[in-house]
């Protein structure tokens, strides 16, 4: 792999990072945000689950029921994250490891997608919960919510590279 694509690859991974780190952010302390009501001027944490919560036009009832849900999913969650960030941290340092080891990287690559693949199972089952408290139209604009998600996503992904193109040429 040349060293562009070395660097591209690095770039998108830590981008890939801080998009999961601020879907934890922003989905963690929904709760919170829900329980305080709204907000006044400025961004503060838990700003965005108020946001969708008034975008999904949620009944008090629900807005318990979502609580409740995202209070016990809360601690295994964040268990979940923080081994995800731990074994990112352990294939980093034995990526650059003087000399490579295959055998090593490829062990923790496989504790990254193992950490991933646990997280991706406790986020779904999460995210069923969560539907399952939603009617029919709220569920087709939470739809249209992870679509403006998505796209979002891949707008910033873009920029990334279109930023490591313009420091470092085409690849």
């Amino acid at each position: 792999m040349s060293s562009t694509k070395r660097i591209f690859t690095a770039a998108a991974t830590f981008a890939a990072g801080l998009a999961l780190g601020a879907l934890l952010a922003s989905a963690l302390p929904v709760s919170a945000a829900i329980e305080r009501g709204g907000f006044g001027a400025g961004f503060r944490p838990g700003m965005i689950a108020e946001r969708i919560a008034q975008r999904l036009d949620l009944t008090d009832d629900q807005r318990s029921e979502i609580r409740d849900i995202l209070h016990q999913a809360a601690p295994d969650l964040a268990v979940g994250a923080e081994r995800v960030k731990d074994t990112r941290l352990a294939l980093f340092d034995t990526i650059h490891q003087h000399p490579p080891v295959e055998t090593d990287v490829r062990q923790a690559s496989a504790a990254v997608a193992a950490a991933e693949a646990d997280l991706a199972v406790l986020r779904s089952e999460t995210a069923d919960d969560l539907y399952g408290v939603l009617t029919p139209a709220q569920q087709e604009e939470a739809a249209k919510m992870r679509a403006d998600a998505v796209s979002l996503f891949e707008t910033v992904a873009a920029r990334v590279r279109q930023a490591v193109e313009d420091r470092l040429g085409p690849f």
